[in-house]
């Protein structure tokens, strides 16, 4: 049986209820004339029951885990049948005392459902709420940063940098760019397997991550070369900072079966913008600097 089918038997099966409930009520009590009637407490039980029985078909339609629609689609029923039995009461001078008994079990037991349901649905939300933010992160980090290193990768690092390296030269502010090159990694590589040349480059990644301002843009721009975008600052400054990082990145080994360590060996270039360095010219004055010491 489809959804909509189920639904559509689950309102009829509760109108049902009511019309059974309305013939007993009214074979067992007694009938109150037209002029004892009390319009405004008509009006008030018939938009209760009116709402408890939207509230019902919203229930009944909601595309919502099967567990949690029987909860709720349960007291709303109890709900809709405790106002229909309230409208009842304005047109008899007593309901018959079963009715009245069962009334008061209803009614409350409706409620407690209600109230488990509507907790049961904060808990799911806030619940889709949390891993929805976990998907975007997780998204976010996929799109911008390299994932053997987790540092930015070439994207985020041109997109960001040049738009901080144009504030910065706005604000008549110089910066630095250090770009690490891994000379031996194409023989890791080569020698012993590209999962030690990716450990290789994990490990230093983490050295950048760990040893760097909260306002410096550490990335890897190509396959071993690793920069690191430094504002506010001038080559002279952040020179001894390169040199910090690269005896660091010296000193970063790994153990491998045929041989007792994996020594790392990096060399490094720094480059200082100007009033109309463009992040390109940074990038490739390092580069040529670079090719020229190999």
């Amino acid at each position: 049986m489809s959804h909509f089918s189920q639904a559509m038997l689950t309102l009829l099966s509760a109108l049902l209820a009511c019309l059974v409930w309305t013939a007993a009520g009214f074979a067992s009590g007694d009938i109150r004339p037209v002029t004892q009637l009390n319009v405004f407490f008509m009006v008030c039980d018939l938009a209760l029951t009116a709402a408890s029985f939207l509230l019902l078909a919203i229930f009944c339609f909601a595309p919502i885990k099967r567990s949690l629609a029987v909860v709720l689609v349960l007291a709303s029923a109890l709900l809709f049948l405790s106002s229909w039995h309230d409208l009842l009461r304005n047109l008899l001078f007593t309901m018959p005392p079963p009715m009245e008994s069962a009334i008061k079990v209803l009614r409350p037991t409706g409620l407690i459902l209600l109230v488990l349901g509507a907790y049961r649905i904060i808990k799911a939300y806030r619940l889709s709420r949390l891993l929805l933010g976990s998907y975007r992160k997780i998204e976010h980090s996929l799109s911008t940063r390299d994932q053997t290193t987790q540092l930015f990768n070439r994207r985020y690092f041109y997109s960001s940098c040049s738009e901080l390296l144009s504030t910065c030269q706005a604000n008549g502010e110089t910066c630095a760019l250090i770009t690490f090159a891994i000379t031996d990694l194409p023989e890791i590589n080569t020698r012993y397997s590209l999962q030690h040349g990716d450990a290789v480059l994990s490990e230093l990644g983490r050295v950048l991550l760990n040893n760097t301002r909260e306002q410096d843009i550490a990335c890897r721009i190509g396959g071993r070369k690793l920069a690191l975008f430094v504002p506010n600052m001038q080559a002279s400054d952040a020179e001894p900072i390169a040199k910090r990082l690269q005896s660091m990145m010296a000193t970063v080994t790994l153990s491998h079966p045929e041989e007792k360590q994996l020594s790392v060996r990096v060399k490094w270039d720094i480059q200082q913008s100007s009033e109309t360095t463009s992040l390109d010219d940074l990038v490739n004055g390092n580069e040529a600097a670079l090719s020229r010491a190999a």
